[in-house]
């Protein structure tokens, strides 16, 4: 009796710990195509060359077109005592 008690209680803990996970879950779900996950490292470099931190960033919408991989990201700079404006920024990977 006590042991279900404890497991039902350990299941509701859990469920409750891990529900600012799936917000994230619509972010992920474009990866599962391949050549999303194929032009992904294309499109970090493409940040990286435009001297953009990638840690400053995050995905906001994965776009898949005939033609092209269209990455929107967020970046914000922050320093010790600076936190830039929020800047929108866009990257493509054209298939050829």
């Amino acid at each position: 009796m006590k042991q279900s008690s404890l497991l039902t209680g350990l299941l509701i803990l859990s469920l409750a710990l891990s529900i600012p996970s799936l917000t994230r879950i619509p972010r992920v779900l474009p990866f599962l195509h391949v050549d999303v996950r194929e032009a992904a490292p294309a499109m970090l470099e493409d940040l990286r060359s435009r001297g953009i931190w990638v840690m400053n960033t995050d995905v906001n919408e994965i776009r898949r077109g005939q033609n092209a991989i269209c990455f929107s990201w967020t970046h914000r700079y922050t320093a010790k005592n600076r936190k830039d404006e929020v800047e929108f920024l866009t990257t493509c990977d054209e298939k050829i």
